[in-house]
């Protein structure tokens, strides 16, 4: 209760059998596929070459052809080619990132779990919060100098 007789009502949850909730989780699972099909066209080599003129420098959105859907940059390349080539690159990279952290993190887990729990996870707990303020420190001694 807050003062003046007030109440605060817990916010309305989206039950995961509800209609609403359930457009949500198709809504995103189809654009997840979308954004891996793309990256998948890319890696297959079957989209338009992302460097390619396609019209003047700095055309606005037209229909008049597909790389002009979003229109062009500064040197005439289409901006729709530009962004589907930087979504391989985004897909590239995160799949990167999982194959290292996936592997690592399963080993330290592995090792808390089998020699003892506690003790090496504070150990490995310290070990992490350490490398994190290191990091934090150096960009700081970075733009200090």
């Amino acid at each position: 209760m807050i003062e003046g007789g007030l109440t605060l009502e817990p916010a309305a949850v989206l039950d995961a059998d509800t209609p609403r909730a359930a457009w949500r989780v198709r809504a995103c699972a189809a654009l997840l596929a979308l954004y891996a099909l793309v990256a998948l066209l890319g890696w297959m080599h079957l989209l338009p070459d992302a460097q390619a003129f396609v019209g003047g420098s700095q055309q606005p959105p037209s229909a008049s052809s597909p790389a002009l859907w979003c229109g062009t940059d500064l040197l005439g390349r289409s901006v729709l080619w530009r962004v589907l080539a930087g979504t391989q690159t985004a897909v590239t990279i995160g799949l990167a990132t999982v194959a290292v952290a996936l592997p690592l993190g399963l080993l330290l887990g592995l090792v808390a779990g089998w020699f003892g729990g506690y003790e090496l996870s504070d150990i490995t707990s310290k070990l992490c919060r350490e490398y994190a303020a290191g990091r934090k420190a150096s960009a700081a001694l970075a733009l200090a100098i």
